[in-house]
């Protein structure tokens, strides 16, 4: 069985390669991705239009084409995932939870 051999060069061209490529900004985006980018301008538009309504303008306007359940979804799932990488920890101590509790007094009824 043969393996291939590659030269310096090789390793120098595919580094530059590389490094370019990201430079570039991405230029192609799936519909998540996409609604994750807009995802403030939707929620702004949210707030006095439709699903229904913003889906049809997106699609009127800017070619893109998404459901109103596909989009509410997608907003929804964004709007998660940009909540808790955003959220800021309570400075509180925590404080023993109510299972904890229950736990207590179901021991000592024995």
């Amino acid at each position: 069985m043969s393996q291939n051999e590659y030269t310096t060069t090789h390793i120098e061209q595919a580094h530059q390669v590389l490094t370019e490529l990201a430079r570039q900004p991405k230029a192609r985006f799936t519909m998540q991705e996409l609604i994750a980018e807009l995802l403030e301008p939707l929620q702004n538009a949210l707030k006095l239009h439709t699903y229904e309504e913003v889906a049809s303008g997106l699609k009127s306007s800017c070619g893109i084409e998404i459901k109103a359940s596909t989009l509410k979804q997608y907003v929804t799932r964004c709007a998660r995932s940009h909540q808790s990488i955003h959220a800021v920890p309570d400075p509180r101590p925590s404080t023993t939870s109510t299972s904890g509790k229950r736990k207590q007094r179901q021991s000592r009824a024995f």
